[in-house]
């Protein structure tokens, strides 16, 4: 899908794989959850981003994070990401699902 550019703020997790699969990422969606009302300018506080890329084999990072209108008074512990306009993949994980399920068919998407 293409989307916008846009701004957003939220938590950064790096790790491996496995890492993320014991629990790591979810750690941070849990804070991230509990600060939501720290983040000034939410457009869609419903709506929690998983913002995801690897540059190496065995690692990747994560962001835990809102979209915003405007990027201030960033909380303590957390960054401001500015996501550009491009094609990105998109996949809606429901809590509760199984995460593995939502990346295989991402990974289904790119190889067709």
């Amino acid at each position: 899908m293409r989307r916008n550019a846009f701004h957003a703020i939220g938590l950064k997790w790096e790790g491996t794989f496995a890492e993320a699969g014991a629990g790591g990422i979810r750690a941070v969606l849990k804070e991230m959850q509990e600060r939501l009302h720290e983040i000034k300018q939410v457009i869609h506080p419903e709506t929690l981003l998983g913002l995801s890329y690897n540059l190496q084999p065995s690692s990747f990072t994560h962001y835990a994070a809102v979209q915003v209108a405007v990027v201030e008074d960033i909380p303590q512990g957390m960054m401001s990401i500015f996501v550009p306009a491009l094609t990105y993949a998109k996949c809606q994980h429901t809590k509760g699902g199984n995460i593995d399920d939502s990346y295989q068919n991402l990974f289904a998407w790119i190889a067709a």
